[in-house]
């Protein structure tokens, strides 16, 4: 078989156009890295400009979402996409195949394609282009009609505006950016929004499905979108190489692929995806793209910029606002955030902490002290964070900032959770909450009101108040419900799920776990979905539903294996086993029944862990013995390799005894681990967590112990990782000055 031959039955056909299709002449627009470059020269400092433009992590829709949400409201700057009217071949070849019957489907924000098909005679009232949700539902009961002479355009990441009915669309746009940053790396492009799902499979089924525009190397979008799909024909990747000069079609598992480069990206993922469908014919089609469209198309089309064009350098220079060294230390400061490289991010927004400071700029001062507050937060260094948060809390009360105040006291009410003093917890969310109910009926506060009873019956929650944190959530659900904010909704009626567990109702309880899940899957919210499944799982087995148990707990290991969460993948396959051991189910029964019965504080965590952990032999055994003895030479299990287990064993059980002198043995024994895996570079995932423990519980000394053993293993491995060892060195030098202060 040959190109031709799968290009020659269009009406079998389905596209997936990418961003390479419009950097073409005449359309020129830019690749995303391009775009990255030009917007953080202009509103990042130029010191981290190179940086983030080459990290791993910075996807263009983040980057899009966060100058949004400081410079951007609107998102403007996306407007640029619709000034380019210039199709190059590769749209006129994707418009001729969707002329005779192929379905296009683009995450591109411009218009070409489009433009193309009608500049082919295509009528506007005989193309469909499928951008807003209304767009879609009509779009699946054309589907389901069976109607074959649709030609229709799939804007599976939203569109400026539909160029045939001259509706204003740039809504979906934006709210498709703000699920893409929402649910990130590993997602599925075609279920972020729950409304394209049905539509978009029925399209699927049984076709010839064709991509064309892509690198391979968006991991965050193509390849796991494409992971999902087991109702293809055939695959085929129209992969750009301009050094080809004969076009060649490659039958992945089909013996001529071995002459490929087994370190294609692209080559790796077709022969994956070709072990999980083995039915499905794969193929790799490398070629001079822009050359072979060329050749489709009987048509004279110009290869240079028109006059009319405009450079996205330009755009920015006359649409986009320079920004002050402030905001641009901030934007730096937020992308940097979201990287995850927090620790840059507070170096930077430190500096504008200070810098706004001498210039006594009180704007500037509180938007720092706030910004530094949340990462604080967010790294557990919560002394910090309460420092901040005082100084913004009398900056507010002086100022007569009310909504400020609430905020700030719902934040220190989460500090003095995470760090179980739950008292001073409860007192400092019930002011937040009686500020917000002064207040509310002057101003719509219903959100963070929501947020800090969620706070508050989390407090509930830990502390064993089944009834207190019942009441809280259902308040909570109550106004989540009203103002319709899904994202709220669903990890809320988890929660109370888990109250009514605890309570023995289990009949509410697998209710609302039922609800949350379906809410998940609903809006794409997998890590909802995977803490559903699990929770069902444990439901079932206290029901002794065997059968319905292993279903629900195997949803779970699919979710936690296909976006590889160690955690998760542990207690699931913990659970999974101990289905095969009645025995051990009739024990964990008695267990859970005896911690009920002792009615202490500490009754309610100590379920929890059994519940999370598992319960099969090793579990039992830590619980039973490791609790009363601290025999670190008892810790044999590190000799297997087996440190992810270990170490979430000894982070439960020490966040199970508080802030107590408990503590203490079980981080001697998660550093004990850390001494047996000397020299091996997989421990340093947990190094982290475990010097964020000791600098929580003040023990300074063992941080530098830790850090030292990092930094040792860094050096000795034969992949360095040079900046982890500068960020850790330069923790280390912070740790050493505080130490000798005390």
């Amino acid at each position: 078989m040959n190109i031709h031959q799968i290009l020659n039955k269009p009406e079998n056909l389905v596209i997936l156009a990418g961003a390479g299709c419009s950097m073409d002449p005449p359309s020129c627009l830019p690749n995303a890295n391009d775009v990255k470059k030009l917007l953080f020269d202009r509103v990042c400092l130029k010191t981290e400009v190179k940086t983030l433009v080459t990290h791993k992590n910075m996807r263009f829709e983040q980057m899009i979402e966060t100058f949004s949400g400081l410079m951007d409201p609107e998102m403007d700057l996306l407007d640029y996409y619709g000034k380019s009217e210039d199709p190059n071949f590769e749209h006129y070849f994707l418009a001729s195949l969707a002329k005779r019957g192929a379905t296009i489907l683009t995450t591109n924000f411009d218009s070409l394609i489009e433009q193309a098909i009608l500049h082919l005679n295509v009528p506007k009232d005989q193309l469909r282009l499928v951008i807003t949700k209304s767009d879609y539902q009509d779009y699946q009961s054309l589907l389901e009609s069976k109607e074959d002479d649709i030609c229709a355009v799939v804007k599976l990441h939203g569109s400026l505006k539909n160029i045939c009915t001259e509706q204003d669309t740039k809504l979906s746009l934006k709210a498709t950016i703000k699920s893409l940053v929402k649910f990130k790396k590993g997602d599925n492009l075609f279920t972020l929004e729950p409304y394209k799902k049905t539509p978009i499979e029925t399209t699927l089924i049984g076709k010839t499905l064709v991509t064309i525009g892509y690198s391979g190397n968006d991991d965050f979008d193509i390849i796991p979108t494409l992971k999902t799909i087991n109702t293809l024909k055939r695959l085929v990747w129209i992969n750009y190489r301009p050094d080809i000069t004969e076009d060649k079609l490659i039958e992945i598992g089909g013996g001529n692929d071995n002459q490929e480069s087994k370190a294609s990206k692209v080559l790796s993922f077709l022969t994956d995806f070709k072990k999980q469908n083995p039915k499905t014919k794969t193929y790799l089609f490398n070629a001079n793209v822009s050359d072979f469209c060329e050749k489709q198309i009987d048509m004279e089309i110009s290869k240079k910029k028109t006059e009319k064009h405009i450079e996205f350098a330009d755009w920015l220079e006359e649409y986009v606002k320079k920004p002050s060294l402030f905001e641009k230390m901030l934007l730096s400061g937020f992308y940097y955030s979201d990287m995850g490289e927090y620790e840059q991010s507070i170096q930077i927004l430190t500096k504008l902490h200070n810098l706004a400071r001498k210039q006594n700029n009180r704007e500037w001062i509180r938007t720092a002290m706030t910004h530094l507050s949340k990462l604080y937060h967010q790294v557990e260094y919560y002394k910090d964070e309460r420092i901040l948060l005082a100084e913004l809390f009398a900056s507010n009360l002086e100022e007569n900032n009310y909504i400020g105040i609430a905020s700030n006291l719902t934040q220190i009410g989460s500090i003095f959770y995470y760090l179980m003093q739950y008292k001073y917890a409860i007192n400092y969310f019930e002011h937040a909450l009686d500020i917000y109910g002064v207040l509310k009926s002057k101003i719509d506060l219903a959100v963070p009101e929501a947020e800090c009873l969620l706070g508050l019956g989390a407090v509930y929650k830990d502390m064993g108040d089944n009834e207190a944190a019942l009441n809280t959530f259902k308040c909570a659900l109550d106004i989540f419900e009203y103002k319709g904010i899904i994202e709220g909704i669903g990890p809320t009626v988890h929660n109370i799920g888990v109250i009514y567990d605890e309570l023995d109702d289990l009949e509410n309880a697998l209710d609302y776990y039922k609800k949350a899940l379906m809410i998940g899957i609903e809006s794409g919210n997998n890590i909802l979905v995977l803490n559903s499944y699990i929770d069902m799982g444990a439901l079932f087995m206290q029901k002794q539903d065997i059968k319905s148990a292993r279903k629900s707990f195997l949803k779970a290991k699919e979710i936690a294996d296909k976006y590889n969460l160690p955690r998760e993948m542990i207690i699931v396959d913990a659970n999974l086993r101990t289905l095969d051991k009645p025995e051990l189910i009739k024990e964990l029964l008695k267990q859970k029944q005896s911690i009920r019965k002792e009615e202490t504080k500490d009754s309610f965590n100590k379920e929890k862990i059994l519940r999370d952990l598992g319960f099969e032999d090793e579990t039992i055994e830590i619980l039973n013995k490791r609790i009363r003895e601290y025999n670190l030479e008892e810790i044999n299990a590190v000799e297997s390799g087996d440190y992810t287990w270990i170490y979430i064993c000894l982070a439960a059980l020490a966040s199970m005894h508080g802030e107590s002198m408990q503590t203490y043995p079980f981080l001697l024994k998660a550093l004990k681990v850390y001494d047996i895996a000397d020299n091996t570079i997989d421990v340093l995932e947990y190094v982290e967590d475990i010097c964020n423990k000791y600098r929580q519980y003040k023990m300074v000394n063992v941080a530098i112990i830790a850090h030292k053993k990092a930094l040792n293993i860094l050096t000795n491995h034969e992949y360095p990782n040079k900046k982890l060892k500068d960020t850790l060195e330069e923790k280390l030098n912070k740790l050493l000055e505080n130490y000798r202060k005390h």
